[in-house]
């Protein structure tokens, strides 16, 4: 009796494929001008279409909450004397993000959109808490820089939290 044929190993991607992590505080200036540039465009359909009025309080402060951070980072740039520039942490992440509502447009306005609002809304946070935690804090040289990506993941996690506390209270059936 033969042996059952065993699975090729998957081919290693070429270097070149791989994404880098940020090389400069410079790149992760970079990320954090994305993440707040995501936050944005994830929140705006919460804002201008969701019908529930916790979901458009929720966009709202969401936006509040990525324009203050819009702010800081710009402050932060001429702190560290450094300017925002793009790389592969951030390109991923706007990408991701992109990816994490689809169909968004195509959806009227009732509570399934603010159900599928609210889901899209939760990966970005998530997406953005991973982008800071394993893609952008280890690789931190200002110690302001730090602290800003400090300060962005706590303002993440709280928004996600509140993000996730809606969704569990829409689920619930109204009585």
């Amino acid at each position: 009796m033969a042996a059952p044929a065993q699975a090729a190993p998957a081919p290693a991607l070429p270097a070149a494929a791989l994404p880098s992590p940020p090389a400069s505080d410079a790149e992760l200036l970079g990320v954090l001008a994305t993440i707040h540039a995501v936050n944005r465009e994830a929140a705006a359909p919460g804002r201008t279409r969701g019908t529930d009025r916790r979901v458009r309080a929720l966009a709202e402060t969401v936006t509040r909450h990525a324009i203050a951070g819009q702010r800081r980072q710009m402050a932060l740039s001429q702190e560290i004397e450094q300017r925002a520039v793009d790389g592969d942490t951030g390109d991923g992440l706007r990408f991701a993000a992109r990816r994490a509502s689809p169909g968004l447009a195509a959806l009227g306005r009732g509570p399934g959109f603010d159900e599928a609002w609210l889901k899209g809304q939760i990966e970005t946070l998530m997406l953005v808490i991973d982008a800071i935690n394993n893609k952008s804090r280890p690789f931190a040289q200002a110690p302001a820089l730090q602290q800003e990506l400090v300060a962005v993941v706590e303002q993440a996690a709280a928004d996600l939290a509140a993000a996730q506390a809606l969704q569990a209270a829409l689920a619930q059936p109204v009585s």
